[in-house]
């Protein structure tokens, strides 16, 4: 006998999945199967009719067939949430898990257009490819031209940028031509003012948008997107990353690799209460998965834009003959670059601690490994104690912070204040993020951070 589904009161035209039955009731020239979900026949019918669902047109055209077999009406069991991280803040955020669930489970089973965006980091690649691998294992079931239905693009850049969104819309145009409703998802980027323009051009085009972010936000954000999945909503920090909020919608789809959370928890220096479940889980030490954010950092840098599945060596049958080739130069670079670092680094106290300034543009070579943002890092490595490091450069301040207060959005505030002509902007979290500037005003903002800190 045929198993047909009731659909659910608040499922819309997006939940239904092509190929399964549902249960409607025939009035006058519709079938209805919930409030949200009226389909249009042409004939009038009356009581309840098992259909199949053949083609679905969003935002609300579906195409059917009236199934003439014996059936039994089956519920759609709830879906339940099994978060694997037992934290207040992830808990909070379970119904906007739910939603991302759903909504990229549903446009992989109907052969949407999916574009995964992520920033070319480590972090950004560790939730990239916890979604991939659960993506890819639903595409290909339908799809062996996986090309045609999923594209997955690094950023280098810290935010969405708006030619980003030209390009990701020259390939959702087709299928919006076609009355397909593609999905746009974002990792470990999109939550800031810089996104907005883009985010909000792309939602013009009725895009459905998920991202996944652990960066300070702006407000605007929860307006423009679907979903907006950020520890930071829910009164946490960045420590819960993107990698792993990424892991954790992937672990409700399929079983992506547990090595993901855990390295990204270590490449973005969260807390342990946050690590070291995901370390457990990916049965992997802290030494280990340091060295191999090391060799994904490298690799991210070096691939800048280009999409690569080169990147899964790390995680393969390859992993070790990989790493130990890229770990030596990383380690062979760092040393080089730690020798110029102990001559050009300045400090001077603070009431608690000590600031560490370095001029960028004087130590780094262009578009050489380690970059600017990784040799800040390096250089606060190199001290301890409560500190905080400043790398500046004509147009930029990257920073890193420990054991000194600290407010990246009461810094950017102020600078923006003082120094309005100054085009300035920037992000991150209150322990690392970039400041930027235009050139003319540098000077002027690199004293006034200086006395942000001091005060």
């Amino acid at each position: 006998m045929l198993k047909v589904k009731k659909l659910k009161d608040n499922a819309t035209v997006l939940d239904l999945m092509l190929n399964e039955c549902y249960i409607g009731e025939g009035k006058e020239e519709f079938i209805v199967l919930n409030n949200n979900v009226k389909i249009k026949t042409g004939e009038k019918r009356k009581g309840f009719i098992p259909v199949r669902i053949k083609k679905i047109v969003p935002p609300n055209k579906v195409e059917i067939e009236v199934v003439k077999e014996q059936f039994t009406v089956v519920s759609e069991p709830e879906q339940k949430i099994r978060l694997f991280l037992k934290s207040d803040i992830i808990r909070k955020l379970e119904p906007q898990i739910k939603k991302a669930v759903n909504l990229i489970r549903n446009a992989a089973r109907n052969g949407r257009l999916i574009i995964l965006r992520h920033h070319a980091d480590c972090d950004g690649y560790a939730g990239a490819l916890a979604l991939e691998e659960i993506l890819i294992s639903i595409i290909e079931k339908k799809n062996k031209k996986i090309w045609q239905s999923y594209k997955r693009m690094p950023m280098k850049a810290p935010f969405y940028e708006y030619g980003d969104a030209l390009k990701d819309l020259s390939y959702f145009k087709e299928e919006i031509s076609f009355g397909k409703k593609p999905l746009l998802i974002i990792v470990d980027n999109g939550c800031g003012e810089e996104d907005l323009l883009a985010l909000k051009k792309v939602k013009l085009y009725d895009v459905d948008i998920v991202v996944i972010d652990h960066h300070v936000f702006a407000k605007e954000i929860n307006k423009v997107v679907d979903v907006h999945l950020n520890p930071r909503v829910a009164g946490g920090e960045g420590d819960i990353t993107s990698g792993m909020l990424s892991y954790e919608i992937a672990a409700q789809i399929g079983n992506p690799n547990p090595i993901y959370p855990a390295l990204s928890g270590v490449a973005d220096k969260s807390r342990n209460e946050f690590l070291e479940p995901y370390m457990r889980l990916a049965h992997k030490d802290r030494e280990f998965l340091e060295k191999l954010a090391k060799c994904v950092d490298f690799e991210a840098y070096n691939l800048r834009f280009m999409e690569s599945n080169l990147i899964y060596d790390f995680f393969n049958e390859k992993q070790k003959r990989t790493m130990d080739l890229i770990l030596s130069e990383v380690e062979k670079r760092t040393d080089e670059r730690k020798i110029i670092i102990k001559k050009f680094l300045k400090h001077e106290k603070l009431k608690k601690g000590t600031l560490y300034c370095l001029e960028l543009d004087k130590t780094v070579p262009i578009r050489e490994y380690p970059s600017p943002g990784k040799t800040v890092g390096i250089a606060h490595k190199m001290n301890k104690g409560p500190r905080i490091t400043l790398g500046f450069s004509k147009d930029m301040i990257t920073f890193r912070i420990d054991g000194v207060p600290f407010s990246i959005e009461n810094a950017l505030k102020a600078l923006k204040k003082k120094i309005p002509y100054g085009n300035i902007n920037g992000g991150g979290h209150n322990y690392a993020g970039t400041i930027k500037f235009i050139p003319g005003v540098g000077e002027e903002v690199l004293s006034s951070l200086k006395k942000i800190i001091k005060s």
